[in-house]
């Protein structure tokens, strides 16, 4: 069977909205929906206006001092639309009715009154110009959006709705004792009257800036921030304008179009073949085609109309037809089932296509041996925690930061994220300068740096540990670019050797000795890396696909080849000549593209050369099927026990409690305790048997249902995961530890 799928777009009508386009997978063809994202919009918004005047004279006397602008209000109702035009930006449209005022006060001091001494003094009057209005505003612009914030411009027409009015009002300032006519020092010079020669139309530009907030189903709410200016003067004749600074809120209701129909095309083939032995003086094969009849099927499957032509037609082939046939076993283990692949072909001179038993995969049900082939998408995400052990380690006599530390150039810091180096516990340690320098950046947690000498290699000096501090704090202030302020460092010139240390006097103990140490108030900085992983395989169903043998009729094969597609990316493919066994079944494809994908089938196609010339071809197409597979945490290791100490520190008794929360009711665990090579083998193990029992003492008691299966302690005599020996100081310090293990 052939299938022709003919996809006719729909666009948006008459408006000329623009369009989104969706991409739609079916049937392994690509189909591209046009749709688009809108919303209707009710704004509502309120604040202050700064009102610009500089020659607005009072309104009872032209001779005064013009008003030199003041403050008022605004406020105003809206509604609008929006629709995307990609990802990022948006038109949007608003029309809806603005209410604003305004006050000015200028003092005059133009006017003359005599005072109660009967002399010619000035009169100083405060005289308050208060106006106010109404317009139709229409504002249509663009909109740009940044996952949860929106930023957006647009010019606006503002159209009186009606005469907008003002009115003065005079207050007596001096001298004392003076009054209006009615008695008061407060007098309407001009009552409320519209103002001559105002502006029918003004045109502006409004800009703001709101944040989405969720309101589903409905839609979302944005709290917003507007700013609106006309340099356009309210009367005719002045510089009187304003600048308008607003809050409030807009509330969007999606209103988004479905996806249009779109049309699929298919055209099927049943053409049946008459074989007839031709006798005569020639033998050349020939086929003459029969008269052909279409039926037309339409059906309808969500957005997807499906027209369905078919055509019928009775051929009649002359020659001796050979059939070609392939037995196909297919099982797992001991249970087997078989399928019969059959094409009948003539040789390449035939006029028309030849069709006899054609198999339609995707018709088959599930009992049909054909249903088994299928490929699983395996996607495994596990979780791994890696201690911060935020100590440096140096060499004797030396202050400079061993190479075995990983350092960075300053171009590298945009680039760096800790996750990407979190692949062991020892890749771990050895990065730590970086986490730490990552984290206080992005935190501004003040740390303290502490340099420390062995007395023995380092000839007692303790500048020398002073120099290993600044070395430490050069590279997070220099390198990493953090304010020097919050990197501190503290030097004791009489005593710099640690207070908690090993009383051996061997090279390890004294390599324990040349340190430095990171400590902060903020516990954040010294949190476990938690590192995600994800793996994704192609695996076949069935673990073997045997062809028992091709049966061609006194014909054998010259050549055969086959591939493996997935969305007309070939997977793997062979080829070979002579007989013909087996499928290999083993996938060689990107992961990611087979998780982002899922939906597409593996498609197999089979062809085979005789040698007679003739051609057969099988294509068969096996679904995929996504299975995911979250893992918890395995381990968890609690790094920060002292030499000849069973206390547990405050940091790993709340590092505990987070492990302890993500454990599912029922869940065994089993607890083992560590020690250092250092001292004795059997005082080491029973240190390390304390330390477990001290952690499993706290285990029990943040979920009691949760059952501690076995607490052992294994001293030195059992490296704990992630440590490879004991040569170096940080594996020593990575040794004093307990490690929870949940178990299957």
């Amino acid at each position: 069977m052939r299938f022709r799928i003919t996809i006719f777009m729909l666009f948006l009508s008459a408006c000329g909205s623009l369009v989104a386009q969706t991409t739609v997978l079916r049937g392994g063809k690509v189909f591209v929906f046009d749709t688009t994202k809108q919303s209707i919009l009710i704004d509502a918004r309120g604040g202050l206006g700064l009102h610009l005047a500089s020659d607005l004279r009072c309104l009872d006397d032209g001779n005064c001092k013009p008003f030199q602008g003041g403050l008022g209000t605004s406020f105003g109702l809206s509604l609008g639309f929006e629709q995307e035009i990609d990802t990022t930006y948006w038109w949007l449209g608003m029309v809806g009715l603005d209410l604003w005022s305004g006050s000015q006060t200028v003092t005059d001091e133009s006017a003359r009154v005599r005072d109660a001494n009967n002399n010619v003094v000035p009169l100083v009057r405060d005289l308050t110009l208060e106006s106010k209005g109404m317009s139709i505003d229409v504002a249509g612009g663009v909109q740009m959006r940044m996952e949860y914030w929106r930023f957006w411009a647009m010019p606006f027409v503002s159209i009186a709705a009606e005469s907008p009015t003002w009115s003065q009002t005079a207050t007596i300032r001096s001298p004392a004792g003076i009054t209006y006519p009615n008695g008061s020092t407060v007098d309407i010079t001009v009552p409320e009257a519209p103002i001559p020669d105002a502006a029918v139309v003004r045109v502006g530009l409004r800009a703001g800036v709101g944040r989405d907030v969720s309101l589903e189903p409905l839609g979302v709410i944005t709290p917003a921030f507007n700013i609106a200016y006309s340099p356009m003067s309210i009367r005719a004749g002045t510089t009187w304008s304003d600048l308008r600074a607003t809050l409030g809120a807009t509330l969007r209701i999606n209103v988004d179009d479905l996806p249009d129909t779109v049309d699929e095309r298919r055209e099927v083939f049943k053409i049946d073949t008459i074989m007839v032995r031709r006798t005569g003086p020639t033998d050349d094969d020939y086929v003459v085609q029969g008269a052909k009849r279409f039926v037309l099927d339409t059906t309808r499957e969500g957005y997807f109309r499906t027209t369905t032509e078919t055509m019928f037609r009775t051929d009649t082939l002359v020659r001796e037809i050979r059939s070609t046939e392939i037995v196909s076993t297919m099982g797992r283990g001991n249970k087997e089932d078989k399928m019969v692949w059959r094409r009948v072909s003539g040789k390449a001179k035939l006029e028309g296509p030849v069709v006899i038993d054609t198999l339609n995969v995707e018709k088959l049900d599930t009992s049909s041996p054909l249903s088994k082939l299928r490929f699983d998408i395996n996607v495994n995400r596990s979780e791994s925690i890696y201690m911060v052990l935020p100590t440096i380690f140096f060499d004797s006599l030396s202050a400079t930061i061993p190479s075995r530390y990983r350092q960075l150039r300053t171009s590298d810091i945009s680039l760096y994220r800790e996750t990407d180096e979190a692949t062991a516990q020892d890749a771990v340690y050895h990065d730590v300068l970086n986490v730490i320098g990552s984290r206080v950046k992005s935190t501004n947690a003040p740390i303290t740096i502490r340099g420390y000498i062995d007395a023995v290699s380092d000839s007692a000096d303790c500048e020398l540990s002073l120099r290993r501090a600044i070395s430490v704090r050069s590279y997070l202030v220099y390198v990493w670019g953090i304010d020097s302020n919050l990197v501190s460092v503290e030097w004791n010139p009489t005593d710099c050797q640690p207070e908690v240390v090993s009383t051996s006097q061997s090279p390890k103990a004294q390599e324990e000795r040349r340190r430095v140490t990171i400590s902060s108030t903020s516990p954040s900085l010294y949190l476990p890396i938690l590192r995600m992983d994800q793996s994704t395989s192609l695996v076949p169903a069935i673990n073997q696909v045997k062809l028992d043998g091709l049966s061609l009729t006194d014909v054998a094969i010259k050549q055969w080849a086959y591939k493996f597609e997935r969305e007309n990316q070939i997977l793997w493919s062979r080829e070979g000549t002579g007989i013909f066994s087996d499928l290999d079944l083993s996938p060689a494809v990107e992961a990611t593209r087979i998780y982002r994908n899922r939906d597409a089938p593996v498609v197999v196609t089979l062809t085979l050369i005789t040698e007679q010339q003739d051609t057969l071809i099988t294509a068969i197409q096996m679904p995929t099927v996504l299975n995911q597979n979250r893992q918890k945490i395995k381990r968890l290791s609690l790094a920060t026990f002292d030499i000849r100490s069973s206390s547990i520190s405050d940091r790993d008794q709340g590092l505990l409690k987070n492990f302890m929360d993500r454990l599912d009711k029922g869940d065994k665990v089993e607890i083992i305790g560590y020690s250092d090579d250092l001292g004795e083998r059997d005082a080491n193990l029973r240190l390390s048997q304390r330390r477990a029992e001290t952690v499993a003492d706290i285990a029990r008691k943040l979920r009691t249902d949760v059952s501690v299966t076995s607490v052992v302690g294994k001293g030195s005599s059992e490296l704990p995961v992630g440590v490879t020996d004991y040569n170096r100081p940080e594996n020593r310090f990575l040794s004093r530890i307990v490690q929870l293990r949940i178990l299957d």
